[in-house]
Order: structure tokens, then C-alpha cells, then sequence
């Protein structure tokens, strides 16, 4: 067996052990009968929506299902969609404390999370093509490793990446996912759902807004479910935890800030389906990534305090 083969296998099964002792801890079952657009352009050009939820005890984040529709009349997005989305915010006097035009603002930033972490059922109706987004395995497109969130108020926001340019998701461009919403009310959310419209598409929303100060009526939640995993020992004192990778994405040089005092036995940089790349190699503390294609790859590094596991991006 190759040892590319073996690397992947081990991450796989070290996800899988984590993920099957899951508690639900957010459940907003879907209403069908409202929805919010949440979706961007591989131009960057976004328009996306926020949901709020409140945590009392220390929570490493397990796996979403989030329940969404095409507002259009035709097809699928198939090779238009690029990724899938999840971003979380503290909370900012009622609002999110950044979006996505602020990097770094989030406490959890995964973008563009390839379809080999989620699953997606798709049922076609007219004018309204149920597509959901399920089984998204939030520590797997986090690297490898978990996120742990501490009691508190958060908000949460979903969308779709897909391929365009231009005006955003145009009201009849096949490309325009909406977020379906859910009957749940408060307290459940603290908070009332918000949008925002950075680039000014539909115009006056450049900033966080309450849905229902805008639609003249009550607008209780978005649908989605979050599932809870065992909080791995021994996470927040591991030194690997800390480990940054930079910057990320990169088109060149990407440097692994691995501790002084932390021997590397080896490493591998794997694509998607676990494929290594055997031209790309860790030395020095830096790997250089220009001569791959752009994408989204793992980088495994086995040392003597543990095994690292990151993703890196190649813009």
C-alpha cells in the first residue's frame, strides 16, 4: 500500500472516530414557505444571510445540515457550484462582528469547502429546486481539526459559491441558492435572522440588517441542524494546535510556523481525493505550492509531538 494511501486513510479514520458520537444541539426543522438568498460569486460578489444561536456549555462543532432551494425555473447548478460555505461570528450588539469581506473577522472561516466533506440532495420543482446541503463535516474541512466553541451568543451563515461575475445573484440567474427558513422562534434564536449586501446588488444593505425591518414582517429563523462531537483531550494544550499556516490561500511560498523544538519525521500534500502531490515538498518550515493547480489540498506533516494536519488553498 502507498504510503499517500495510508496518510489518507489515517485522517479518514481519525474523522470518522469523531464523528460518530454526535448530539444534535441545534435542530430549526425547515418552513419551506420562506427563504433568504445566500449566495457568491467566484467574482467575490455576495449576498448572504446570518442565523443566531446561543451555546451554554463548551461545544466542539460536529457536522450541519442546512436545507436550501435554487429560486429558478431550470436545472441544477452541476458545474457552477464551486463550494459551500461557513462562516461564524461573535456577536456584535444584536449583529454579526464581521462578514466576509473582512478576512480574519469570523471565528470560523471555511471557504469554498469542496464536495468531498458534505453530501447534497437535489429535487427538482418548478421555479423552486430543493437543494440541500448535508453532513457537512465541519472538523474535516477544518484541517483535521476541531472547532471548539465557548458558552456564548454566535451567528452562523451558510451559502453557495458559485461560478459568475458581475451583478451577484441576479433574479433569474440559475445560480441564485436561497436559504430555506424555519418555523423555530424565539428564544431558540436570540436573535432575529439578518442579511447583508456588501456590494450593494439590491441596494441600502450594505450592512447587517435585520430581516424583518426590511420585509415589513417576522422573519423567525433559518432552517439548518448542528450536531455536537466529543471535544478531543488535550487539544487546546497541544502545541500543534497553535500551529499557523501562511499565507493561506497562497498562488507561491506558504510558510508552517512548526516549532523549533519539534521534529518533523515526514510530510505529504494531498488534493481531494487523496492523490500526493510527490513535486511538492515541506522544507525548511515553507513549501512552495506555485507549480500546483488552483484548489484545495491537505497538508499532513507526522512529528514528534503529534501529527499535523492543514488545509491549504492554491488561488
Amino acid at each position: 500500500m502507498k504510503k499517500s494511501t495510508i496518510y489518507v486513510s489515517a485522517l479518514v479514520l481519525i474523522i470518522s472516530i469523531i464523528s460518530q458520537a454526535q448530539t444534535v444541539i441545534i435542530d430549526r426543522p425547515v418552513n419551506e414557505d420562506i427563504y433568504v438568498l445566500s449566495t457568491k460569486r467566484t467574482d467575490g460578489t455576495l449576498f448572504i444571510a446570518a442565523d443566531s444561536f446561543e451555546l451554554t456549555e463548551e461545544t466542539a462543532i460536529g457536522e450541519i445540515d442546512v436545507p436550501g432551494a435554487l429560486m429558478t425555473n431550470i436545472g441544477y447548478l452541476g458545474t457552477m457550484e464551486k463550494g459551500f460555505n461557513v462562516y461564524i461570528y461573535e456577536d456584535d450588539n444584536g449583529l454579526p462582528s464581521g462578514d466576509p469581506t473582512q478576512p480574519g473577522s469570523g471565528i470560523v472561516e471555511l471557504s469554498d469547502i469542496p464536495p468531498v466533506y458534505y453530501s447534497k440532495y437535489e429535487n427538482g420543482l418548478p421555479f423552486y429546486n430543493r437543494t440541500d446541503f448535508n453532513r457537512i463535516q465541519i472538523t474535516a474541512a477544518n484541517g483535521g481539526n476541531q472547532v471548539i466553541l465557548q458558552p456564548g451568543t454566535y451567528w452562523i451563515s451558510f451559502f453557495v459559491t458559485v461560478e459568475g461575475e458581475g451583478a451577484g445573484p441576479a433574479p433569474n440567474d440559475v445560480g441564485k441558492w436561497a436559504w430555506l427558513g424555519s418555523s423555530t422562534a424565539y428564544p431558540s434564536p436570540p436573535i432575529e435572522p439578518a442579511f447583508i449586501d456588501p456590494f450593494d446588488i439590491y441596494g441600502g444593505l450594505t450592512n447587517w440588517t435585520i430581516i424583518s425591518s426590511v420585509n415589513g414582517g417576522y422573519y423567525p429563523s433559518c432552517g439548518w441542524t448542528m450536531r455536537s462531537e466529543e471535544i478531543v483531550l488535550g487539544t487546546e494544550e497541544n502545541e500543534l494546535s497553535k500551529v499557523e499556516v501562511y499565507p493561506n490561500p497562497s498562488s507561491g511560498i506558504v510558510n508552517v510556523s512548526i516549532p523549533s523544538d519539534t521534529k518533523v519525521y515526514q510530510s505529504g500534500l494531498f488534493d481531494m481525493t487523496g492523490k500526493k502531490m510527490d513535486n511538492v515538498q515541506l522544507k525548511n518550515n515553507t513549501i512552495n505550492i506555485s507549480s500546483l493547480s488552483q484548489g484545495v489540498y491537505l497538508l499532513r506533516v507526522e512529528t514528534s509531538k503529534g501529527v499535523l494536519t492543514r488545509k491549504i488553498i492554491r488561488k
